[in-house]
């Protein structure tokens, strides 16, 4: 086991080829509905796209015409690379961060619901 190689794919590719892909049996037990099979299927064989494949492939293909929008800012990481010598992470520090932000606006919509500029 390790990394695949270009040697790999060529070897499993041939065997690919080699093989035809039979249909499952059916099987019937007592008391159960025959499950529906489909015919085999060569490889290289064209199946036209379902209903939802197709729209999907038109939303992904739209997809690549939304503009995207890159931009840099430098940011001094001291005090981030001083926590992470001590073990804090980033994703402690985002983890903390969500919780706080989430009691604030709990205690902001409980505030709400006391006040008197909207009849609540």
């Amino acid at each position: 086991m390790g990394r695949i190689v270009a040697k790999d794919v060529e070897i499993a590719a041939a065997s690919a080829a080699a093989m035809r892909i039979a249909p499952p049996k059916a099987t019937v037990e007592s008391g159960s509905a025959k499950s529906p099979t489909s015919p085999a299927i060569e490889l290289g064989t064209e199946v036209p796209s379902t209903t939802m494949q197709g729209a999907v492939s038109e939303n992904m293909v739209e997809s690549l015409s939304v503009p995207t929008f890159r931009f840099g800012y430098t940011v001094a990481t001291n005090a981030l690379d001083d926590l992470y010598k001590k073990g804090v992470t980033m994703t402690t520090l985002l983890a903390k961060a969500t919780v706080a932000a989430e009691v604030v606006k709990l205690y902001l919509q409980q505030q709400h619901e006391h006040c008197c500029c909207c009849g609540h």
